[in-house]
């Protein structure tokens, strides 16, 4: 007698991902932020004419966030893929549900990169 075999839940990855993102998000931004001496803020007075390093490391911290956050969208759009892909094995109600909830994960990753900026207007 054969013993069934256990699979993984399909939308398993959608519901880690959507959990992950309320831990991930923060830690991206204010690790990135946390590379600066100035704490995050670009008008602090540690960078008192010393502008070009002040921009060097806001450059890095800026590449930080854009690429965590990009690797987070491409594994986003990955589950969502995967969700696609599993659909048939997942009633309606819960495949539109994890897809619109990994969407809005993988969309708050996109809002990270496009707040990633600075400036360097401290007049």
């Amino acid at each position: 007698m054969a013993t069934p075999r256990r699979t993984m839940p399909p939308d398993l990855p959608a519901w880690l991902y959507v959990a992950a993102t309320p831990l991930l998000w923060p830690a991206i931004f204010l690790g990135s932020r946390s590379l600066t001496r100035g704490g995050g803020d670009s008008c602090d007075r540690v960078y008192a004419d010393d502008w070009s390093s002040r921009d060097a490391e806001f450059r890095t911290a800026q590449l930080v966030s854009q690429w965590g956050g990009g690797v987070m969208i491409v594994l986003g759009v990955a589950v969502l893929v995967s969700l696609v892909a599993r659909r048939h094995r997942l009633g309606p109600r819960r495949w539109v549900s994890c897809a619109v909830v990994t969407a809005l994960a993988t969309a708050g990753y996109g809002m990270l990169i496009a707040t990633s900026g600075f400036t360097t207007d401290c007049f």
